[in-house]
């Protein structure tokens, strides 16, 4: 039996001129939105990071490497900046190099809008190389319906706007994917243009990062099927030479591809082997965890669970993609006849494997699906062939045909208004499925990159909050400080200071306004609906749900009051905390504050109520759960004060006070055993907390074991 390998070539009736021509349009009416869109796009989070590398890399290639900065080699690099070098270096170099010559610099708003345009250009690159594979297999028409559903893609488009680490990824992967599709389909006799092609897709891929060594994996794989499936495995004695074709291509490419990409990775090109294989190595098992909020808890994002990854994907996905996705699927496999056996296998192979090979190896994701947005390609592709499927089967009957278009328009009419609605930041879509965006609010995260942040700013600088001629100094508190400070104009930076200030403990510093994006804020305080709060004064929002409040603090009653807690002034931050509470009692950090002052001035029993108000605005605060457990420990209530502590552990595991003192508890319970094991936990979690070290010697003291007991003492006093 001979099994067809590759599509025919499409229909005659997919191959019109006018279909030519409306598929061109789309193409250009593609790059032009993405360019608008990006051009209006707020700086992300990230590009503190991306900013920092691209000045260190022109550093390095303009001084022939005497500059070695880009190495991340100095004590003051360390934290997360040092994994910068473990990234390709093609957008970053590229971009700073446009902008070192356009005489642009970071903090100018023109050297950001230089970086967005090419990332909208590769976000174009992507849309177009995702539509010529399906034009390859299926004609115009299908490949007009994949440009139309990821032009409609909130999610896809929001990314392409600014997303600089996940979006030249993608965009090389997918170039890769057809180019390899072209070559594929030619062998043993490859065109100049296709393994150019396939060279220039890999080496972005690459070039951008590690992983995207998989698509030289993908063209072995591939090319060994494609062998076997024409000369049998005895092909491998008989054509020796299509053998050594296959090999040289392989080989040649690959090697080329690689020197291409590391060619812009000064740390693949000082070790080649080595650095890129510690990229891998790092990128697979990131060390870096910070907390999601996934399903209305608060995780590490070291250990998510497995349906992470496809949680995200379903929610996020607009309908007509999510239904063309999961339905295209089976319509690929019915019909592998006449789609041809390594066709289907490398859609489906290029749309799958990676999600599933992250989630067997439990590699930490973060932000949503952005790390795998690399398989929209594939995944649009497969969407589209199913929506081709569903014309052809419509055929010449003009009532279904026009109601199949119609069906098709009301899909993507939703999210493309979400688009224009919200074309600051699209990308914090969700589906209706998923309930939409209120239906997200409290638990995903939304607005993950801050861009709500430049709307904030636009909307202060409408009211005259932010203006050259202030007499006085304005401060912002924030926290998304670098997406603030570098997009305030030049005209009135001197009469604006940027402060970062968390969200939880936003009282600390003093401030004038405060700009706060919904990130950083729990899950369980964002569905008790006590954020934004009284003090807003505007909000930003999509489709009705808040992603940044702005703030006033006229009087900072709360700011005073924790400064007298600095100064243990108890009296004096009773009453600017009780002043703030009755002004404003959905201030939560002011209760919590609060509470911490009547313990310390020795009445623990007011101490109770203002915990309990600040637990009714944000359940499960470990602060708040920590002064209550205080305060009833204080009182001598050592059964409530443990049920408390417990539900700090339960909020957050790692809450190493109130491990503390279930240690503390269980030693005046006279349970040795019992402290210990929570003392460890405690240690576990917080390494340098000497009190645990010291309540551990003491009871290992008290047990007689004087070995353990000098142990502890020593590691105590190591500390401060």
């Amino acid at each position: 039996m001979t099994w067809p390998l590759y599509a025919p070539p499409p229909d005659a009736s997919t191959q019109s001129p006018r279909l030519r021509q409306w598929w061109l349009a789309a193409v250009a009416f593609s790059f032009l939105v993405l360019g608008v869109l990006a051009f209006n796009s707020g700086i992300n989070e990230d590009d503190k990071f991306q900013e920092d590398y691209a000045e260190r890399l022109v550093n390095y290639y303009t001084t022939f490497g005497k500059d070695r900065s880009v190495f991340y080699e100095a004590d003051a690099d360390s934290g997360y900046k040092k994994y910068a070098k473990y990234y390709g270096g093609v957008f970053d170099l590229t971009t700073g190099l446009v902008n070192r010559a356009l005489g642009f610099q970071p903090e100018e708003r023109a050297y950001h809008h230089v970086r967005h345009l090419f990332n909208a250009g590769l976000g174009g690159l992507l849309l177009l190389f995702a539509s010529l594979l399906v034009r390859d297999i299926a004609g115009y028409r299908a490949a007009l319906i994949a440009l139309l559903l990821m032009l409609a893609s909130p999610t896809l488009v929001g990314h392409a706007m600014m997303n600089s680490k996940d979006i030249p990824f993608a965009a090389g992967y997918m170039i890769s994917v057809y180019y390899l599709y072209r070559c594929l389909k030619t062998l043993p006799d490859i065109g100049w243009r296709d393994g150019l092609g396939f060279i220039l897709g890999a080496a972005l891929t690459i070039g951008t990062r590690a992983g995207g060594i998989l698509v030289l994996a993908y063209a072995a794989l591939f090319m060994g099927l494609n062998f076997v499936m024409k000369h049998g495995l005895g092909g491998l004695v008989k054509e020796t030479k299509i053998v050594g074709k296959y090999a040289m291509y392989f080989a040649g490419g690959s090697l080329a591809a690689f020197l291409l990409a590391i060619l812009f990775w000064p740390s693949a090109l000082v070790s080649p082997i080595a650095h890129t294989r510690e990229a891998l190595a790092l990128f697979t098992k990131f060390d870096v965890s910070i907390k999601v909020l996934f399903q209305g808890d608060n995780i590490p994002s070291s250990g998510i669970p497995k349906n992470y990854a496809p949680t995200w994907i379903f929610n996020t996905l607009t309908i007509p993609l999510l239904l063309g996705w999961i339905a295209g699927v089976f319509i690929v496999i019915a019909r592998w006849r006449k789609l041809g056996f390594i066709t289907s296998s490398l859609i489906l192979f290029a749309c799958f494997f990676p999600p599933i090979y992250i989630i067997y190896k439990n590699s930490p994701l973060y932000d949503g699906w952005r790390h795998l947005m690399f398989i929209f390609g594939p995944l649009a592709v497969i969407a589209a062939l199913f929506w081709d499927r569903l014309f052809d089967l419509a055929g010449r009957h003009k009532i279904a045909t026009w109601g199949l278009v119609a069906l098709f328009a009301i899909g993507i009419a939703e999210p493309a208004f979400f688009i224009i609605k919200n074309s600051y930041a699209p990308y914090v879509y969700f589906n209706p499925l998923a309930g939409g965006m209120k239906g997200a609010f409290g638990q995903y995260e939304t607005d993950y990159w801050g861009l709500s942040v430049r709307p904030a700013i636009s909307w202060m600088e409408k009211e005259g909050i932010l203006s050259a001629d202030n007499p006085d100094t304005v401060v912002i508190g924030t926290n998304f400080y670098y997406n603030f400070a570098k997009q305030l104009k030049e005209e009135y930076r001197g009469k604006v200071k940027v402060r970062y200030v968390r969200f939880d403990s936003r009282y600390s510093e003093p401030w004038d306004y405060g700009v706060f994006v919904s990130r950083f804020i729990k899950g369980r305080h964002l569905r008790a609906g006590s954020w934004p709060t009284s003090k807003t004064i505007h909000t930003i929002s999509a489709n009705g749900v808040p992603l940044a409040a702005i703030e006033r603090d006229s009087a900072k009653l709360a700011y005073k009051g924790n400064e007298a807690l600095k100064v243990k002034n108890w009296d004096q931050a009773i009453a600017d905390l009780s002043e703030e509470t009755r002004r404003y009692p959905d201030n939560e950090v002011a209760w919590m504050s609060l509470a911490n002052a009547y313990i310390n001035a020795g009445n623990a029993a007011a101490a109770v109520t203002p915990a309990n108000e600040a637990l009714k605005l944000s359940p499960e605060n470990t602060t708040a759960l920590y002064y209550l457990g205080l305060a009833q420990l204080n009182l001598g209530d050592k059964t409530s004060a443990m049920s408390t502590f417990e539900r700090g552990i339960k909020a957050d595991k790692d809450f190493y006070l109130a491990h503390y003192y279930i240690a503390y508890i269980h030693t005046q319970n006279n349970q040795p055993s019992e402290a210990l094991q929570a003392l460890q936990k405690a240690i576990t979690a917080e390494p340098s907390f000497k009190a645990a070290y010291e309540l551990a010697a003491n009871i290992y003291q008290q047990q007689g074991d004087e070995a353990n007991a000098q142990r502890f003492f020593e590691a105590a006093s190591k500390l401060k």
